[in-house]
């Protein structure tokens, strides 16, 4: 059902989106899209309350607010907060580095206007800029500790 997004290609930071919200837009894209050869996927479109991300290095866990200037979540972000990790996403992201054994991971959500979450991605090599130096030193320090003898 409309509005939904169309994603093409696997690029990240909410690039190659597109959101479909009338009939004659999805008609323009499907012409569009035929041409491609690249991977195309159809998401939900949701309307948020904020954008949150769960970083976890090691034991350490830190969120971060985004805002964007549009509806990509992702993109064009013009400001950011950190936050206290929220309990659940939190729980969710120490999950996820156990089921795939990685002692970095980010993990991308979306908070909807009720309070419930909403998990868009996982990131199994989350991007380190934009927050404190602290994470950078806790990464650092984690990589001199599993190449120590």
């Amino acid at each position: 059902p409309l509005p939904f997004v169309i994603k093409v290609g696997t690029h990240h930071g909410g690039l190659g989106k597109y959101l479909v919200q009338t009939e004659a837009e999805w008609d323009a894209m499907a012409d569009l899209l035929y041409a491609t050869d690249d991977f195309v996927a159809i998401e939900p479109y949701y309307e948020y309350a904020r954008d949150v991300r769960c970083l976890l290095i090691g034991n350490q866990a830190w969120a971060m607010e985004r805002r964007s200037r549009d509806w990509r979540a992702n993109s064009n972000t013009y400001k950011t907060k950190m936050i206290e990790p929220p309990e659940e996403l939190e729980g969710w992201t120490r999950s996820a580095a156990n089921e795939l054994d990685t002692p970095i991971i980010a993990l991308d959500a979306l908070q909807m206007p009720n309070g419930t979450w909403i998990v868009l991605e996982i990131n199994e090599t989350p991007g380190l800029s934009g927050w404190p130096d602290a994470t950078r030193d806790h990464f650092a320090s984690l990589v001199e500790q599993s190449v120590a003898p």
